[in-house]
């Protein structure tokens, strides 16, 4: 585990893990499954991917053991067939 990370990033890494756990359950994905699609996904953008290279990686953000690179976790959510969306909402009004 992370033992130098606080209480609530422990939360957050767990609750990230438990998302794309569920998701990809609900899915009837292994993770070997996503192994596979991760791979196939950065081949598709030209990057090198070789599953054995990337296994350990993805097993361990599942066991939620490590915390994915903000790019890693856009990956592993469209290989959910998922997007991230971030909305800004107006916290403060201008007048004039």
């Amino acid at each position: 585990m992370l033992p130098q990370a606080p209480p609530k990033a422990l939360r957050s890494i767990r609750m990230l893990s438990e998302m794309l756990k569920n998701r990809a359950d609900e899915l009837g994905m292994s993770k070997n499954d996503i192994v596979l699609g991760y791979c196939e996904l950065l081949k598709a953008r030209g990057e090198e991917a070789k599953p054995v290279n990337k296994r350990n990686m993805i097993y361990r953000i599942f066991e939620g053991k490590t915390v994915p690179r903000l790019d890693t976790f856009k990956d592993l959510i469209q290989v959910l067939g998922g997007e991230v969306k971030v909305t800004w909402k107006q916290e403060t009004e201008v007048k004039l």
